[in-house]
């Protein structure tokens, strides 16, 4: 009966597909929280600050250290732990993080950032994450 044969089809496709995500799961996740506490301040340099919490969960079998980087303004710099980030399998490291950027650099009130996370003890576990930086326009 052709309604066997859809069904067989199906459930090898859901089959392959459930296969094929936890093959390519990444064994990483990261959580972007900025400080609410003030929107953006400024240091006595006259860059403007940012304030991030940082949670980086090793999902992987084995412990791991990653390298983190920011990119998306010109000129940006991160103040804080970025090498070495050293992190137990399982566990979850909590990461404070301030982003500083000099104000000629910013062209928007809301800019975006991206957190680029990677493991220097195997490199094809990778993510990046996006997250805003406020500061003031018109300088």
């Amino acid at each position: 009966r052709p309604r066997v044969f859809v069904y067989v089809a199906l459930l090898a496709l859901l089959t392959s597909a459930l296969g094929y995500g936890l093959l390519n799961r990444v064994p990483l996740e990261v959580d972007i929280m900025r400080d609410r506490n003030a929107l953006y301040r400024e240091t006595l340099d006259g860059l403007i600050e940012n304030v991030y919490n940082v949670k980086v969960i090793n999902m992987a079998e084995d412990p791991q250290v990653y390298r983190l980087s920011v990119s998306g303004l010109e000129g940006l710099t991160v103040v804080g732990p970025t090498a070495d980030i050293e992190i137990a399998s399982g566990a979850v490291l909590d990461l404070p993080l301030r982003l500083q950027v000099d104000p000629v650099n910013i062209s928007d009130a809301s800019s975006r950032v991206i957190f680029h996370i990677e493991s220097q003890t195997h490199p094809e576990i990778r993510l990046d994450e996006t997250a805003r930086f406020l500061g003031p326009i018109g300088r």
